[in-house]
């Protein structure tokens, strides 16, 4: 979600929080979701980044959860008010469903940069996503939880927090398309190293 507000001497700013159906959020209709899977193992290339978020939240009960699955999400977009048309009415539209193809288009441009430059595809790009070379490329998001469901009747105390760096609310938080696009285009050729 974004919250942002004018100061009239200069210019806008925007502070990205996570979305929240909680009232003292902003009472969305939708609240971040995330988490760590029950099914799938966390993959090597995450173990770096979701470390370092369970060392450092420590009030996370670790029995209300597979501290070994695989952790998400690894990237966040705006989740509300998207405005599209539907059969000639503008509307507004939540969620992941709006998101995820907007995601989509973004790494395909970011595909199309490169074929201008006769690089090859990005291809499977989640562990890529989690190399230091491209960190500068993420806006991290700090203040927010899930702690919510859809309804606000369904709020807890066993969500989880955001915090800096990866967190299972808003990942690695969002991409800044143009510092992502600068470093991009030139993979494989200088982000090709081995992350820790």
């Amino acid at each position: 979600m974004l919250r942002s507000c004018r100061n009239p001497e200069s210019e806008p700013t925007v502070t990205e929080i996570a979305a929240s159906s909680d009232p003292a959020d902003g009472g969305l209709y939708i609240t971040s979701g995330g988490g760590f899977s029950n099914i799938f193992e966390r993959p090597a290339w995450q173990n770096k980044a979701v470390k370092a978020y369970l060392a450092t939240h420590n009030n996370v009960d670790e029995n209300n959860f597979n501290v070994n699955g695989r952790a998400y999400p690894d990237v966040s977009l705006l989740g509300s008010n998207y405005k599209i048309m539907l059969n000639g009415r503008r509307l507004l539209v939540s969620g992941t469903s709006a998101s995820a193809p907007v995601f989509a288009s973004l790494i395909s441009l970011a595909n199309s940069i490169r074929f201008t430059k006769g690089k090859p595809k990005l291809g499977f790009l989640n562990p890529l996503l989690y190399n230091k070379l491209l960190a500068e490329s993420f806006s991290d998001i700090t203040e927010g939880n899930n702690h919510c469901c859809l309804s606000t009747q369904w709020c807890c105390e066993e969500g989880f927090d955001v915090s800096e760096g990866w967190d299972p609310v808003t990942g690695l938080g969002t991409l800044d398309i143009k510092k992502f696009f600068s470093i991009i285009k030139d993979y494989p050729n200088h982000l090709r190293t081995k992350e820790d």
